[in-house]
């Protein structure tokens, strides 16, 4: 074997030390010992419609309701000291109604889905958006991604908070005009991550992921926030959804993971392979990290 073929070889074994697409493998169904670990629940993709939407699928006006709240108990079980939400929160307010039904259909949707958290989570929990979560029919001159913001208790379309030890840093992945952040979101950025606190970066649509290649649905030039994370060793985990896919990659210290969706395919079984699953990770002071995929219905 040539110098340049081993040095190739050995430099992509460290770059990806680690790939898992969709676990076959049953659900953990009790929580594993955390030591010195805190625990956070990442619950993406829930995609949950109002009780009264008509979605034209069979049977399909109520039982999103009783299953979501059924996979909040799955969650809760594992006892999280937060909740982070992933995005597509709501079934898809881009795609509410006809006409003069369309702002009665979102507000609906934002105000089933702040029901059921109020309901069910009693940690904290934030959110970023998705593109399903964008009201693209708002009146002229509103934001579209308003209602989002105060559906789900952001303070900002982007922000930070942090949490016994650890900085998450939420973005907005949709600004397409400058991809993958738009210049006033990425100055921000690379002062949230100055620093040695580890970093959490959350998106919506994955910045790396195995199953982009397969579908699609990645930031658009993701090597923008690869170099910026390469020049700060403290960012140790991204967490996304989107691709309502499991996948799991490490590169430069960083893992890399997609968590799938807990809708599965938005409430009507497996999405490629990919049962609903919600993802829970426990974070070590120091910037370790565990993870688990939980196939909450199939516990």
């Amino acid at each position: 074997m040539n110098t340049s073929r081993r040095q190739f070889i050995q430099t992509s074994a460290l770059a990806l030390a680690a790939l898992k697409v969709c676990p076959a493998t049953a659900a953990e169904t009790a929580p594993a010992p955390r030591g010195t670990a805190w625990r956070i629940c990442f619950f993406t993709d829930a995609h949950l419609p109002y009780a009264d939407t008509l979605l034209r699928l069979p049977e399909a006006k109520y039982h999103h309701q009783k299953r979501i709240r059924t996979a909040f108990d799955r969650a809760n079980a594992f006892q999280p000291d937060a909740f982070v939400f992933g995005g597509d929160n709501v079934f898809a307010v881009d795609q509410s109604g006809d006409g003069g039904d369309q702002e009665a259909n979102a507000r609906a949707q934002f105000e089933n889905w702040k029901s059921v958290v109020a309901e069910k989570v009693r940690v904290p929990h934030h959110s970023v958006i998705g593109n399903h979560d964008i009201w693209y029919a708002c009146p002229k001159g509103d934001d579209p991604k308003a209602l989002a913001i105060a559906g789900f208790g952001m303070p900002h379309r982007y922000y930070s908070w942090r949490m016994n030890g650890w900085k998450f840093v939420m973005l907005d992945v949709f600004n397409v005009a400058a991809p993958p952040i738009d210049p006033e979101q990425m100055s921000w950025l690379e002062q949230e991550l100055a620093g040695s606190e580890p970093v959490c970066v959350v998106t919506h649509a994955p910045i790396l992921s195995v199953t982009t290649p397969l579908i699609g649905g990645g930031v658009g030039k993701p090597k923008v926030l690869r170099e910026l994370f390469y020049q700060h060793p403290n960012v140790r985990l991204a967490l996304s959804g989107h691709n309502h896919m499991l996948d799991a990659c490490e590169l430069d210290r960083v893992t890399y993971l997609c968590g799938g969706a807990v809708s599965g395919s938005w409430w009507e079984g497996d999405y490629e392979h990919c049962p609903p699953a919600f993802l829970i990770v426990d974070l070590e002071p120091d910037g370790g990290l565990k993870h688990q995929t939980i196939l909450w219905e199939k516990t």
